[in-house]
């Protein structure tokens, strides 16, 4: 059974993922994946194609003008069309691995399910949301970025009432890290009950 885990920027989707860690489920974390793509020669050739040199920063994909990129809406849509296709690829590529490797339950953690072309890989798709503040707040944490930085990202990654219309169970991250815990374990158990 593969499990899609959904939200935006901030909404703790991957805390979620990791919780499903503990009941032995297979974990891929798109963001993971993402970061080591960009350390693959041939798609920094392909941001250098496609965004000129200054995306470099000493030989690597420049972080901070990676975030102005996609910041840009004229630029945002090359960024995409190189990253989101790799993305897809290794993420099919490392269900199999998993697979191989003896796990029967994967969970893939990955903000944009729709725009990666993800959903028909999962067979229950979880979207986990919180309210704009606790967002904000997880961010600045862990990011460092300014507000309006951050609200552009929430902004830009869009389609949450769809993902959650579509969505087989949703998870309101609002209250605390314990809380959180609680709610993924009792959805772990009706998910194992589902599959009896």
């Amino acid at each position: 059974m593969i499990i899609g885990v959904a939200g935006g920027i901030g909404s703790g989707k991957t805390s979620v993922a990791e919780i499903f860690k503990v009941d032995k489920f297979g974990i891929i974390h798109a963001d993971l994946i993402a970061a080591e793509i960009r350390q693959d020669p041939e798609v920094k050739n392909k941001f250098v194609e496609a965004l000129g040199d200054d995306i470099l920063s000493d030989g690597d994909i420049s972080k901070e003008k990676l975030l102005e990129a996609i910041l840009t809406d004229t630029l945002r849509p090359k960024v995409n069309a190189i990253m989101h296709p790799e993305i897809k690829l290794h993420i099919e590529q490392r269900i199999k691995l998993l697979v191989h490797e003896g796990f029967h339950d994967i969970v893939i953690d990955a903000p944009i399910f729709s725009q990666l072309g993800l959903k028909p890989l999962v067979d229950i798709l979880i979207y986990v949301k919180s309210n704009l503040g606790n967002r904000i707040m997880r961010i600045k944490k862990r990011k460092h970025y300014i507000e309006s930085t951050i609200s552009k990202l929430i902004f830009i990654q869009g389609g949450e009432e769809s993902l959650e219309a579509e969505a087989d169970y949703v998870i309101d991250n609002s209250g605390t890290e314990n809380e959180l815990r609680d709610k993924v374990f009792e959805l772990i158990n009706v998910i194992r009950e589902r599959r009896i």
